[in-house]
């Protein structure tokens, strides 16, 4: 049996991936989707400007993890927009095959850990917003963005 990126060795679901993320010890990346509640469909494939525009930030507590992995040797040391376009590709036109989410898409989050540093972005209309100046976000990662 092959192992998916959100199972254990024994096959048990990881409940701790934001955890591994913040702990791996190499250059690592992670996709967060909204969950599926219709508490906040209104925030489903929102842009910034849109979310803003109600009075709102992008909030974690409404996000799960989709993906998590390794970042390609290839891709170390390569400046994060380029790393974040070279995902965008990947999950739009070749994604995983234990991908389980949907296309990335506005109102997603990337996150990324290259060389110890964590930065997240936010999938936007136009672009990836970087999201490390979120409180709400530096609280879920136990204040690792600073």
């Amino acid at each position: 049996m092959q192992q998916k990126w959100n199972q254990n060795f024994d096959g048990e679901p990881m409940t701790d991936i934001p955890q591994k993320f913040l702990n791996a010890g190499c250059d690592v990346y992670m996709v967060m989707q909204l969950r599926h509640d219709e508490k906040i469909l209104d925030e489903r494939f929102a842009s910034m400007r849109e979310l803003h525009r109600r009075g709102k930030t992008p909030d974690p507590e409404h996000y799960e993890v989709t993906y998590y992995a390794d970042l390609p040797a290839m891709w170390q040391d390569v400046p994060d927009n380029e790393v974040l376009e070279e995902l965008f590709q990947m999950f739009n036109l070749s994604r995983p095959q234990d991908f389980e989410g949907h296309s990335l898409s506005v109102s997603d989050i990337v996150a990324l850990k290259q060389n110890g540093v964590v930065s997240c972005h936010y999938v936007d209309s136009t672009k990836l917003a970087d999201l490390t100046f979120l409180k709400s976000l530096k609280l879920w990662f136990g204040l690792f963005l600073e």
